[in-house]
């Protein structure tokens, strides 16, 4: 509070100033911004960002592209991950300090399908962002919950296998992490 009223006077000051060295007419405009929140209720697990392996020109030998936790995004074989867009999937989860949680994925590999085709590519190596790293199973994993808030996040990162000459186009699907309070 105190910042913003000496931020007014100092503008205040320099107002004359600027009024004498730009004398064109005032003009007014409106921009609309988008803004939302996300409410995370307890003892629940939201998802608040998928996971993107960006733009990959594929090439003639089969591949892999792996986007890990904390989207450092490496590769191997002839795909060429253009390194725009990637991301890891973003998860929050609100519980109590030192309260054990067990995370666990519905299966241990997903097919992604390209849109207006029938061409799939796997994915597959899911890692939850834990200190250490630590892959994700249809196996529970227990984690301590560490804040004394409760409150949580994590992200997921995951492998993802390019053919070789894989068809262009645009790949999607879904993976379901599951989570049990203890």
């Amino acid at each position: 509070m105190k910042g913003s009223v000496h931020l007014k006077r100092a503008l205040g000051a320099l107002l004359p100033i600027a009024a004498l060295a730009f004398s064109q007419p005032a003009s007014a405009q409106t921009s609309t911004v988008p803004t939302e929140t996300l409410i995370i209720p307890r003892l629940s697990l939201v998802n608040d960002g998928g996971l993107d392996f960006g733009d990959i020109v594929a090439g003639p030998t089969v591949s892999t592209v792996t986007v890990s936790p904390s989207n450092v995004v490496t590769s191997t074989g002839s795909a060429t991950p253009l390194g725009n867009g990637t991301t890891p999937a973003l998860f929050h989860g609100y519980g109590a300090y030192n309260q054990i949680v067990a995370l666990w994925l519905s299966a241990n590999q997903i097919n992604l399908v390209r849109s207006g085709g029938g061409q799939t590519m796997l994915v597959n190596n899911f890692t939850v962002g834990s200190t250490p790293p630590t892959t994700l199973s249809t196996n529970p994993r227990n984690f301590r919950i560490g804040s004394l808030s409760g409150y949580f996040s994590f992200t997921v990162g995951a492998t993802l296998r390019v053919g070789a000459n894989q068809v262009p186009g645009s790949y999607n699907g879904s993976f379901a992490v599951n989570i049990e309070y203890y």
